[in-house]
C-alpha cells in the first residue's frame, strides 16, 4: 500500500471522523449495554474498550502499583481508541490508486 504525501488537512478530517467514530460508538454500546441482561450487557460493554483494552493491561503489568488506584486506565482507554482510529482512518484516507504502467520493448 503506497502512501501519499503526508497532508495536515487529512491528518485533521481522520482525528475529526475518529473523535466521532469512537463517541458515536461509545454511546451506543453504553445505551445498548444498558438495555440487555447482566452477561450480555457486560459483553458488550467490554466490546467498547477494544483494542485499547488490551494495551491498558499490558501498562498494569509495567507500570508501578498505585497507578489504577487513580482510575488512569479507564481514563486512558478512550484517548488510546481516538489514536487508533485516527491512524486506521488516516491510512484509509492516504491511500492512493496505482497508475497502469504500460510495458513495453524498446
Amino acid at each position: 500500500m503506497a502512501l501519499a504525501r503526508f497532508r495536515f488537512w487529512r491528518l485533521a478530517a481522520a482525528v475529526g471522523i475518529a473523535f466521532l467514530t469512537e463517541a458515536l460508538l461509545l454511546f451506543v454500546g453504553i445505551v445498548i449495554a444498558s438495555q440487555l441482561s447482566k452477561p450480555w450487557g457486560n459483553r458488550l460493554a467490554n466490546l467498547t474498550q477494544e483494542p485499547a483494552y488490551h494495551l491498558i493491561n499490558w501498562f498494569a503489568v509495567i507500570w508501578p502499583p498505585g497507578f489504577e488506584e487513580q482510575a488512569a486506565y479507564a481514563m486512558l482507554i478512550p484517548p488510546l481508541q481516538w489514536v487508533f482510529w485516527s491512524v486506521v482512518i488516516y491510512l484509509l484516507l492516504s491511500r492512493t490508486k496505482g497508475v497502469p504502467v504500460e510495458i513495453t520493448k524498446e
